[in-house]
């Protein structure tokens, strides 16, 4: 089972270097650049290190740099369409019973009291999902 999580994280690490160059090659830049970015991925010995480990951090990393990547692979088409998305969510979460806010032009965010409890946290994020889907059929 170790042996098998070692792989995967290890592939995740190739994955998230091939990324790297991709978002780089594709905003132009130079590929002898674009290589010497992922270096620090590929080569790091506590990257290696980490990687043979069970820990969550390759997964985390990775995860955040798929997040990073669809966000500017097109983001002149997110950015026209995220403001129009964000006022859509947030009427309709105000409409089903849950009150967000809007912190700059696309991006919603909550605000819970300081003594919150777990049903509460369940509920708001039912009424999310429910926003959410209303929101993008709308749209």
């Amino acid at each position: 089972m170790d042996l098998l999580i070692g792989r995967r994280q290890h592939l995740l690490g190739l994955a998230t270097a091939v990324l790297i160059y991709a978002v780089l090659v594709h905003f132009g830049s130079r590929r002898w650049l674009a290589a010497l970015a992922t270096v620090p991925v590929l080569f790091d010995p506590l990257q290696l290190d980490i990687e043979q480990y069970i820990l969550t951090d390759v997964s985390a990393t990775f995860l955040v740099v798929v997040a990073l990547v669809v966000l500017v692979w097109k983001r002149e088409a997110v950015g026209k369409a995220a403001p129009a998305l964000c006022q859509r969510v947030l009427t309709r979460a105000y409409h089903n019973g849950l009150i967000l806010l809007s912190c700059g032009v696309s991006t919603v965010r909550f605000i819970p009291p300081l003594m919150v409890s777990r049903a509460d946290v369940d509920e708001a994020l039912s009424l999310l999902r429910i926003a959410l889907r209303e929101a993008l059929a709308a749209g």
